[in-house]
């Protein structure tokens, strides 16, 4: 069986530049690549080792038109963190907080946000 190397989602949403600025300037993200340059309607952002790619409505609709048409709400991102308080004090005055810290019975602390396209993201670290 072929070996998985990585494993990177495509999103739609309605402006890549705005989702640009929500993901370097609240999460931290780096730009990999934008196309085009001028007026991105595709964009690979990474941070750590995460990648997310994020596509404009038109373009990704255009390209995948038997998908659904609903931006965001759809599911949510579960991204294991390391300093979880530390980062949530960073960000809780960027971002639409959904819930704050909490300790889950699984042995988790967790805390969600909602991104600028209504994608739910739930950060989450190991507790001792």
């Amino acid at each position: 069986m072929s070996k998985i190397d990585s494993m990177t989602t495509n999103l739609k949403v309605e402006s890549v530049p705005k989702t640009i600025l929500f993901y370097k300037d609240v999460l931290g993200f780096e730009i990999s690549m934008v196309l085009p340059k001028e007026n991105p309607i595709w964009a690979l952002l990474k941070k750590d080792h995460a990648t997310i790619m994020f596509q404009q409505r038109k373009s990704f609709e255009e390209e995948y038109h038997h998908l659904g048409k609903a931006i965001g709400g759809s599911f949510f991102f579960y991204i294991k963190i390391t300093q979880l308080e530390k980062f949530y004090n960073e960000i809780k005055d960027k971002a639409k907080v959904i819930k704050n810290p909490y300790k889950t019975s699984y042995k988790m602390k967790e805390f969600s946000i909602e991104d600028c396209n209504g994608y739910l993201l739930v950060f989450a670290e190991d507790v001792p």
